[in-house]
C-alpha cells in the first residue's frame, strides 16, 4: 500500500515527509485556493518536498483547455501527474497529454476503470466516491485492478491504481 497526502499544507507535508512514509501528495484547485498562494508556486514547492508522484489538477473544462493547462503543470517538475475528470473532454485532454508524453490521471470509481484504461490514464480512487460499503480506501483500491483484468481488452495496457481516503 502506498500513502498519499491530500494536502497543499506544505509546512504539514514537510513534516510528514521527514518520516519516509509518504509516497506521494494529490492536490485539487480548491485546496490550492485556500492557501493564498499560487497555484504553480505550491505545487513546485510540494514537488521539491516529496520524490514521489504529486497529483496536479487541471481546473478547465473543455479538452483543448485541459491540454494546455496539463502542459504547463507538467512543465513544474518531473514528478507532477496531471489529473483531469473523467468526462468526455476529460478522456480527450488526457489521452492527448499521454501521447505528448506527460503522466495523466483521472479521478475515477471502480466502474470507470476500464473507461480509463482506454485512454491511456492511471486511476486516483478516493475512498469516498463508494459511499456506504463498509469499505476503506486501500480495499476499494485493491478490487479495482481485479475488475479491470475481469472486462479489460485484449490490448489490456495496465493503469497505475492509487487509493487513498480523501480529506
Amino acid at each position: 500500500m502506498q500513502l498519499f497526502l491530500d494536502s497543499t499544507d506544505t509546512a504539514v507535508l514537510r513534516e510528514l515527509a521527514r518520516t519516509g512514509l509518504v509516497d506521494g501528495v494529490t492536490t485539487n484547485p480548491s485546496l490550492i485556493m485556500k492557501s493564498g498562494r499560487p497555484m504553480l508556486e505550491v505545487i513546485a514547492e510540494i514537488c521539491d518536498i516529496v520524490e514521489g508522484p504529486v497529483s496536479a489538477e487541471v481546473a478547465a473544462v473543455s479538452a483543448d483547455d485541459m491540454i494546455a493547462e496539463g502542459a504547463r503543470l507538467a512543465l513544474v517538475a518531473p514528478n507532477v501527474v496531471v489529473k483531469a475528470p473523467l468526462t468526455p473532454e476529460g478522456l480527450i485532454a488526457t489521452r492527448e497529454l499521454s501521447r505528448q508524453g506527460v503522466q495523466p490521471e483521472a479521478k475515477v470509481g471502480q466502474e470507470l476503470g476500464i473507461v480509463a484504461d482506454q485512454g491511456g490514464v492511471g486511476l486516483e480512487e478516493p475512498a469516498d466516491l463508494i459511499p456506504g460499503q463498509g469499505l476503506g480506501g486501500a480495499r476499494i483500491g485493491s478490487r479495482v485492478p481485479l475488475i479491470i483484468r475481469r472486462h479489460a481488452s485484449p490490448g489490456f495496457r495496465g493503469s497505475t491504481v492509487r487509493s487513498w481516503p480523501s480529506r
